[in-house]
């Protein structure tokens, strides 16, 4: 899991704005004694900046990487990634609230540190695919999200039709 609060905190102390390019260094020109090399280069005047490499495929891949995750670009991951945690953390309720009707749901042991699909039996959570009860009481629970619609799950399951016109498909 990233530590997105270094990403932030590393964001609020100003790094040098997007978006950013990668380019290869200009023939002719070194930049110390090392053959494979990412160098940031801030262009004056302009609203792009680039980063140039040296030596082969995997610095190119370095500097494409690092452009890519510009302070904009990081800047909006963050915020669809809080976005999405809010949405997910509004969905759990404590688990006082959990209907006991035998329905299978989404619990959550904290000091397992384990989501585990359950339901109320008699006087307690059971949870499936194991041997029972759980070890320790749940805290929060929430509903079982429905499952895929039976269209995407016939498309995600078969074979890309034009690769196997082509040859390049999965055969199954």
């Amino acid at each position: 899991m990233a530590d997105h609060e270094a990403i932030r905190k590393a964001l609020a102390a100003g790094p040098t704005p997007g978006p950013w390019t990668a380019e290869p260094v200009p023939s002719g020109h070194r930049f110390g004694g090392s053959t494979h090399q990412v160098i940031a280069l801030v262009e004056d005047g302009s609203d792009t900046r680039s980063l140039a490499f040296t030596g082969g495929e995997e610095s190119r891949a370095n500097a494409e990487l690092i452009a890519a995750c510009n302070p904009q670009a990081i800047t909006a991951l963050l915020a669809d990634y809080d976005r999405l945690a809010a949405e997910v953390e509004a969905r759990w309720r404590p688990i006082e609230t959990a209907p006991k009707d035998n329905k299978a749901r989404l619990v959550w042991c904290p000091v397992d540190k384990n989501i585990f699909t359950a339901s109320w039996y008699e006087d307690d959570w059971m949870f499936f695919g194991g041997s029972g009860y759980l070890r320790e009481p749940p805290t929060h629970w929430m509903p079982l999200p429905p499952p895929p619609s039976a269209e995407s799950a016939i498309r995600e399951s078969a074979p890309d039709l034009e690769s196997l016109e082509t040859g390049e498909g999965d055969a199954r």
